[in-house]
């Protein structure tokens, strides 16, 4: 029962995190959206690691694993059971949507910050000081 010992352990961190910052009266951010565990569904979780580092990216955006490759390491995983590869498909997938938005909000919210910090800079108040070279000669 490994993953029912990673549950208890993650169980027991989270709740001396919450004794910790009791005496704070303010939840970290992580605390206050504590996704509700199932150890059954550590091999899914564990799953869709493996499979993350195989994802694709062009260094402009994310992009969402393939399929091939998701079906691919199910069935290696699962020696080919067919009702499971689907269930897990499924679960996969829906991890990978959630972690695309989730990945998607965060370079938006970066580009956006940056067109601010740009725009102050071409109407003159960014601060930012250019020096002129003198010619010589």
């Amino acid at each position: 029962m490994r993953y029912a010992a990673i549950a208890e352990k993650v169980q027991r961190s989270t709740r001396f995190v919450n004794d910790r910052h009791r005496a704070h009266r303010k939840k970290p951010k992580f605390l206050t959206e504590e996704p509700e565990l199932y150890p059954e569904l550590f091999p899914v979780w564990e799953a869709f690691n493996s499979l993350h580092s195989s994802r694709d990216s062009n260094g402009m955006a994310v992009s969402a694993l393939r399929p091939a490759d998701v079906i691919a390491f199910l069935n290696l995983r699962l020696f080919g059971d067919q009702e499971a590869v689907s269930e897990w498909y499924d679960f996969i997938a829906a991890l990978d949507s959630e972690w695309l938005f989730w990945a998607r909000e965060k370079v938006d919210a970066k580009e956006s910050e940056k067109g601010k910090r740009n725009a102050n800079n071409l109407h003159g108040t960014g601060r930012k000081r250019i020096s002129k070279r003198r010619k010589t000669g």
